[in-house]
This record gives C-alpha cells, structure tokens and sequence, in this order.
C-alpha cells in the first residue's frame, strides 16, 4: 500500500511530539466501553439541548397565565353649591382580580404544535445517538485497522529489505541491471515511509477518537481490542424507505409544519363569535362583580368599598332620610366580527401550506434517494468483501507455490518472506473490507432512521 510522502524531519518532529518515537501500549480498550460515553458526543449533547429547549417551551404555553390582584385607592371630594371647597371627602377602594383559568384557541393550537415539536425533538435526540454510535464504531474501526496495519507493515518492511539486500548481491555479482536493484531500493524507502506514517496515523486517530468520547488523553497509544461486525439483516430500499417515511426526523419537522398550517387554517375559517358573562351587586356604597370570559378562559372579579368620610354636604329637601337599596344582576355579552381579516389570513395561510407541502413532498423525495444511495454503497461494500477473499485466497495459493519452490531449492528467502507479506496484506484487507461493509450496512440504516432496530444503544438521558 503507497501512501503520501512526509519528509523524515516532519514525521520524526510529528512523532515525537505526539509520543511516537517508541509507542507504548497500556491496557486494552473494548468499544463498549468508548460506547458507555456515547453521550459526551457533541452533536448528542448538542440534541440534548434542544430536547430540553423543546420540554420548557411546551411548559410555558401549557401554563395559561399568573393570577394578578390590583388595588386602587381614590379620592373624592364633594362641593355644594355656594359653600367651601371640599366640604366632604371621601375615601374609598377597590380591589380586582384576574384568574387564567385555560388556553384561547390560539393558545390550544400552538400547545399542540410545541407538542408536536418535542416529539420531534425526542425523535432528533434517539436518531442523533444512534448516530452517534455509528460514528464512534467508525473512528474505533479506523483506529483498530492502523493498530493491525502495523504487523503487516514490519512483514513488508522486512521483506523488501531482504529483497533489496538480496538483489544488492546479485548486482554485485553481475545477475542483474541496476534498474532491478533502483526499484527494490524505491519499494523499501515506501516502506520505511509507511512504517513511520502509519506510527503517526495510528497517534491521530486515537487522539480523535478520544477527544469525540472526552476521554483525557495520556502520552501512550492503547491497545484496542477487535470492534464488533454486528450482524443484522438490512430490509430491501423500498421497506427501508416506508420505515423512513414514519420515522426520518426531517420527515417528521417538515409534517408539523404543515400541520401548524392547516390548523391554523381551520381556526381562522370558525365562526369569530366570543361570549362573556358577569354578575354584579352593589348597595350601601360598596359593589362587586365576578365575571367568566369564554374565548380567553379567565375568572375576573372586582370589589369596591368606602374607607372613610371627613366632613358633610348639607342635603336639600325636606329633611327626610334616604334608604340604601341593594341591586343585583347579570350581563352576558356576545361579540361576533365579520371574520374578513381573518378570511383573508386564511388565503395567504393556504398559499403557505401549498409551499410547505412540496417542501415535504422534496424531502420525503431526497430521503428516498439517500437510503438507496447508501443501500447501493452497501451493496457494493459486500462485492469488495468477496473481491478481498478471493485476493486471500490467491495469496495463500501464491505462498503455497513458493513454499514448494523453495523446498525445490528453487527461490531465496527474500522470495518466501515476500509471499508471506502479501498473505498478512490480503488479510488485512479482507478484515478491512468486512469492517467497511459493517459500517456500509448501518450507515444504510442510518439513513432510513432504521439503525436502533438493529444494535443496542445505551440508555440516554431522560
């Protein structure tokens, strides 16, 4: 395997600033436990916020609202005709009161609406670690297959080392052109390069992997232990594409869209008439009144009463004395509105929901084409997994033939320890291979929002 050139300095600078001069191994790491810190994965606690943006901003429309008490003191003052100033003052108070008892309409509708909304979010939170697992089982692969890499890496370094000290001789004794010995002496410099870069590579992803779980990052690479293949049938794209219709939470945000519209719609279409009934009473100076009004469910009541009275407007008349009567009663008011504006609020709300509705018919249309995207990437992953055990198997019948040459006397050692190489390489890449279409395949049901049907994910926050 070719890789990028790094000059001997950067990658002697790199690993050695990174520990990599001699990497030392400490105790193993398994996924499942990298998979117990799934929720320090940004973008997970970056759902988790908004799932708890979404709970408060339900509990705050749920609420209809504070009661509220106001007290209103007054001064009155009473002059007869012809005498002084404020021959009489009076004192007196009220007091009032306003109890939200339920929501208005719009207040039910948009209750609804943020209800709808934190199941999104709720969807968003579970989609988002599901994810989140498939990520870090990629960054655990990537790290695994660099750590493995590296035996296969000193097996060809070792050989074409043998094979340039091999051909070096034979130059030397006249066998062979020099062109022969300058292309085992390239092949061993590649090595030599990939040797050390992969020393690097396998430094980085580990640092990667460690910072996405917030694990504290030491000066020593771990030894990790194999990730899992994790078995599980992948549904066919059209299955795959019903379920993500169901489930895909763009899918989803989109559909409360349209069904805010549409219940907003509905409300403006009603008959705008409001009803609110009051009950009165008043006699000896005082009056109070409690009141219901239905389109805003609201308790209101009020109360007034006399404090105190400080002088004395003589009366006219004959003198007689004046009965205080008590009155009672009550009031029901009806409003209704022509409902032109809001008729004309509904149009443009229609034209609104038109727009959201091909918005929903693109993304339930682009979700298709992504979950049999990744179906066919899939598909493909599992021919290059047969490709690769084929190529293992004509590498262990090579290594075969030249073991029986070699018995023959036939081919040097350089020859042996070159079949054995590429056996150790063909290996590594059908363990990659299987490694990609494990991935392929969850990525697939990732894609249809169909990947917690298929592994266990860890309990999450509540």
């Amino acid at each position: 395997m070719k890789r990028p050139f790094l000059g001997a300095a950067a990658v002697l600078l790199l690993t050695g600033a990174f520990g990599l001069i001699t990497p030392l191994e400490v105790q193993a790491v398994d996924f499942s436990t990298l998979i117990q810190r799934l929720d320090q994965t940004p973008a997970v606690r970056q759902e988790w916020a908004n799932l708890q943006i979404a709970r408060r901003n339900l509990s705050s429309l749920e609420f209809p609202g504070s009661p509220s008490i106001g007290v209103t003191p007054e001064v009155r003052t009473t002059t007869a005709d012809g005498g002084d100033y404020a021959e009489q003052i009076d004192l007196t108070g009220s007091l009032s009161l306003r109890f939200p008892v339920g929501l208005s309409d719009i207040g039910r509708e948009r209750v609804r609406t943020a209800m709808a909304e934190l199941q999104v979010a709720e969807e968003a939170y579970a989609r988002a670690r599901e994810s989140a697992w498939l990520d870090l089982l990629t960054l655990y692969q990537t790290a695994y297959l660099t750590q493995e890499e590296e035996r296969v890496l000193r097996d060809e370094l070792q050989a074409a080392q043998a094979t340039e000290g091999a051909l070096r001789r034979q130059l030397e004794a006249g066998e062979i052109a020099v062109v022969d010995l300058s292309r085992a002496e390239t092949d061993l410099r590649e090595a030599e390069e990939a040797t050390a870069t992969l020393a690097l590579e396998r430094r980085l992803s580990w640092i990667e992997l460690a910072l996405t779980t917030g694990l504290t990052l030491g000066p020593e690479t771990p030894q990790l232990d194999p990730p899992p293949l994790q078995p599980g049938e992948l549904p066919p794209p059209p299955q795959l594409a019903i379920w993500a219709s169901d489930h895909d939470v763009a899918v989803n945000a989109q559909r409360v869209k349209v069904e805010t519209l549409e219940a907003t719609i509905s409300r403006l279409q009603k008959v705008d008439l409001t009803t609110s009934v009051r009950a009165f009473l008043s006699g000896e100076d005082h009056s109070a009144s409690l009141g219901y009004d239905f389109e805003n469910p609201e308790v209101s009541g009020s109360w007034s009463f006399p404090l105190a009275t400080y002088g004395d407007v003589p009366t006219s008349g004959s003198g007689g004395t004046t009965t205080d009567t008590w009155a009672s009663g009550i009031s029901v008011t009806l409003s209704y509105r022509s409902g032109k504006q809001d008729n004309l609020l509904a149009q443009s709300t229609e034209a609104s929901l038109e727009q959201e509705r091909i918005r929903l018919e693109t993304v339930l249309t682009s979700m298709e084409i992504a979950v049999r995207g990744r179906y066919q990437q899939w598909l493909r992953a599992t021919t290059t997994v047969e490709q690769a055990a084929r190529a293992l198997q004509r590498s262990v019948e090579n290594q075969e033939i030249v073991a029986a040459k070699e018995r023959l006397g036939l081919v040097g050692d350089y020859e042996v320890l070159a079949s054995q190489a590429a056996v150790e390489r063909a290996r590594w890449a059908l363990m990659a291979a299987e490694m990609e279409e494990t991935r392929a395949r969850l990525a697939a049901a990732d894609s249809a929002s169909y990947l917690g049907q298929m592994i266990d994910v860890p309990k999450g926050e509540e």
